[in-house]
């Protein structure tokens, strides 16, 4: 257990408030119940209706033990520290432990990284990872079993196109369990690369703002499985892959900021389907954090790039559904022009040149580079009418070098977002300009084999490491290749690792 080494004390505050709260005010409904209860009782014999209803010897006593039953499990759970681990199976916490149980809080957001193929292998005709996933939808429905669901990634066949994911949801039935159906539905297979490290990403649901359908289950995916040409940075070359980003949302995304200007979430929507030209799958608002995310993870991909230039890099953009924004098409042309401006600057670069700097950081990273690049691009494409003038019919390009959308700033706009906007930085940005409570996280088929990304505000992450365990059974876990990133803006910016 970790806390705010800054501020100790407002942190342990905080966590004490957020404990005692809930039983606190479970008690002081309890009471008004009874003083209510006693107050119509007396005036049987009366005209009122509600006194009247509450006559019913068995009516009266389930309202009363109810309420009183609220007060005994929240005290059990939330002061005394009783909570249900054993559920989980193993040796959980106890209740002297109180790093785990006074300081355990849920929401809908689960998910496991698996560090070795062994825990895919079936003992017993059972799997390890697929047990423990059943214990974890166990503890989330705690907190809403409406719905629920799972995504995980797989390499393609061959290898050759990168990673493709594989997303299973279930609406609960009267009379089924979400944990076990989740389970069933789960396609993780155990015949993996070595070099491969799987995770599974879910989150359970209970419909606060909308009815519960498959459409509003998480994981949430925005713009379906395309290819695209991708740069790889390690192989330095362009190759077709399959791109495709979940998330899974606690809380609410209320509003989003774009240069100065607040939009409400259903402009944000709107416009998304306008931008990405697809579609809104589901109208609840976490549906718009999973476009946006279409939208800003962009990098190694000049298309993509290009129009997150457009839409959110430029100084003159704005979320305006009633604008026509650049067709798939068009961006597939720019995208097939800035390839070539790339293997061709590339190309003459000097060896020196292509050496990782000073500090480690990538060639790609030095700003000489981007500039000269940014350059090149911009004196070409000015000579390109074909691709320049729609977007200047459309208000996103300008032929005056001193305006904000010139055709250089478009240039370098697009180049920053190709080199940097890999998944961690999205979900800053998203943070950075987005109104709301969030308990997120997102994955992306071009970053699932070594990234997933954990990001909250106004909540807690909590973080269980069974590294120890794990390593009596089997070999160490390869680590060097694993990145899991952590976007924590909260009042309680803490992680909860158990060895």
């Amino acid at each position: 257990y970790g806390h705010d080494d800054n501020n100790p004390t407002t942190t342990n505050n905080s966590i004490l408030w957020i404990h005692h709260a809930g039983w606190m005010v479970s008690l002081i409904v309890a009471i008004g119940v009874s003083i209510t209860l006693r107050y119509y009782q007396r005036r049987k014999g009366t005209s009122s209706q509600t006194a009247d209803h509450l006559q019913d010897p068995f009516l009266f006593q389930s309202i009363h033990f109810a309420a009183w039953l609220t007060v005994v499990e929240a005290m059990a759970t939330d002061l005394f520290g009783m909570t249900l681990w054993a559920r989980m199976g193993g040796d959980g916490p106890s209740m002297n432990n109180s790093s785990w149980a006074t300081h355990t809080f849920l929401c809908g957001n689960f998910g496991i990284l698996l560090l070795h193929h062994a825990w895919l292998r079936d003992r017993g005709g059972r799997s390890s990872a697929l047990d423990c996933l059943e214990q974890m939808i166990q503890i989330t429905m705690l907190r809403g079993a409406q719905s629920g669901g799972v995504v995980t990634y797989q390499p393609t066949a061959g290898g050759a196109g990168g990673l493709k994911a594989i997303r299973r949801r279930f609406v609960n039935k009267k009379r089924t369990d979400l944990s076990k159906e989740l389970r069933k539905r789960v396609g993780l297979s155990s015949n993996l690369p070595t070099d491969f490290f799987p995770f599974m990403q879910g989150h359970t649901r209970f419909a606060t703002s909308s009815i519960s359908t498959l459409e509003g289950t998480h994981p949430h995916q925005w713009t379906p499985p395309t290819t695209r040409r991708i740069y790889n940075f390690q192989s330095n070359k362009f190759q077709d892959q399959i791109v495709e980003n979940f998330i899974t949302h606690n809380g609410d995304l209320d509003f989003y900021q774009l240069n100065g200007k607040t939009y409400d979430v259903e402009i944000v929507l709107k416009w998304l389907a306008k931008v990405l030209h697809v579609p809104a799958p589901a109208s609840v608002d976490s549906m718009g954090i999973a476009g946006l995310v279409d939208l800003i993870r962009c990098q190694g991909s000049f298309a993509l790039s290009a129009r997150y230039a457009i839409a959110l890099a430029m100084a003159n953009a704005t979320m305006d559904d009633q604008k026509e924004y650049p067709s798939t098409l068009l961006l597939d042309k720019i995208a097939v022009f800035l390839e070539e401006c790339w293997n061709s600057f590339v190309a003459t670069m000097p060896p020196e040149q292509k050496k990782t700097l000073d500090d480690g950081t990538p060639w790609s990273d030095s700003i000489t580079f981007r500039t000269q690049l940014a350059t090149a691009v911009s004196d070409k494409l000015s000579k390109r009418t074909d691709l320049c003038q729609p977007l200047m019919d459309m208000g996103f390009l300008s032929n005056n070098v001193e305006d904000s959308n010139s055709i250089y700033a478009f240039s370098v706009a697009t180049v920053h977002a190709f080199l940097d906007n890999d998944l961690f930085y999205t979900i800053q940005v998203f943070l950075k300009n987005a109104k709301g409570s969030f308990g997120l996280t997102a994955s992306s088929s071009l970053d699932a084999h070594r990234r997933l990304v954990i990001a909250a505000r106004g909540q807690t992450v909590s973080f269980l490491n069974h590294y120890q365990y794990f390593s009596t059974a089997f070999e160490k876990p390869n680590w060097t290749n694993i990145v899991v990133c952590f976007v924590v803006r909260c009042p309680l910016p803490f992680i909860q690792t158990r060895a």
